[in-house]
């Protein structure tokens, strides 16, 4: 167990003890040790509040370059990309890293004509679709 989270316990354990101290005085109504309790109480949970606030203070935060990285890009556009830039833009990097590489490969080694045909059929409509992707991040202002 951690420092800071044996600490938060430690804090919840002596506000249960100081509670029932608390309720123990309440019947015999000394005023100055109430006081003096009700400080200590109030001592009590301002440090459970600093242990719980220092626990959980580096949620979320980055510790790889790559994603400090995309984050300060992420955060000049606005934030997290929405899901459909995502997408086009992961299906705009398949098109044009490996669907139309791999056609005009495989047009290439083809001999036979009908088949290169349809395979250039393939790769325009492949180039069809990046421009249309490629006009929809534009008009998104997302390149």
């Amino acid at each position: 167990m951690s420092k800071k989270t044996q600490n938060i316990y430690d804090g919840i354990k002596r506000l249960f003890e100081l509670q029932s101290k608390l309720n123990h005085l309440s019947q015999e109504l000394d005023s100055k040790e109430l006081d003096d309790l009700s400080f200590s109480m109030s001592q009590e949970l301002k440090n459970l509040d600093f242990w719980v606030k220092s626990l959980y203070m580096y949620n979320g935060k980055s510790t790889s370059k790559a994603k400090q990285s995309s984050s300060r890009e992420n955060g000049k556009k606005g934030g997290r990309p929405p899901k459909e830039i995502s997408q086009l833009k992961k299906r705009r990097e398949e098109i044009q890293n490996e669907i139309i590489p791999d056609l005009e490969n495989k047009k290439s080694l083809s001999l036979d004509f009908v088949e290169r045909q349809i395979i250039t059929q393939k790769i325009q409509a492949s180039e069809e679709e990046l421009e249309f992707i490629n006009t929809k991040l534009h008009s998104l202002n997302y390149k």
